[in-house]
């Protein structure tokens, strides 16, 4: 059984209203980007490149959503945990570098030399994100 500090330490505060709203959007995106997975032929350059921003907006919101999750358990003080703000900038770093990468892939450009630069950048603007406060 848990004492009272540690339950209150334990539980979660009730969720925002713009974290609701990530969610309902990255299942949206999610739904869309299966549809034109499985039911639209990659014919165009406007089919694939509306993948490509469909997949990079899904990730940034799923990202966005595993951030506020791990910070609801990584931070002891009130003002970092649960900083909607701070997960969607992670998440929106995250969703860049999938456009880049996708973009760059589609464009058959993708070598490693900018695959590298890619996850350097990402690491960084993540180490950014979490140094700012």
């Amino acid at each position: 059984m848990l004492s009272g500090r540690a339950a209150r330490r334990r539980s979660t505060p009730p969720q925002p209203r713009a974290i609701r709203l990530v969610e309902v959007v990255s299942i949206i995106g999610a739904l869309v980007a299966l549809y034109l997975v499985l039911r639209v032929p990659p014919s165009t350059i406007w089919i694939r490149g509306a993948l490509v921003v469909d997949l990079s907006a899904t990730v940034a919101g799923l990202v966005s959503l595993l951030a506020y999750r791990v910070s609801l358990r990584l931070y002891q003080s009130q003002r970092e945990r649960g900083d909607v703000g701070q997960c969607v900038r992670h998440g929106a770093i995250a969703g860049v570098v999938v456009l880049l990468l996708l973009g760059l892939q589609s464009l058959q450009q993708l070598h490693p030399v900018s695959l590298a630069v890619l996850v350097a950048g990402f690491f960084i603007g993540e180490v950014y994100v979490l140094l700012r406060r």
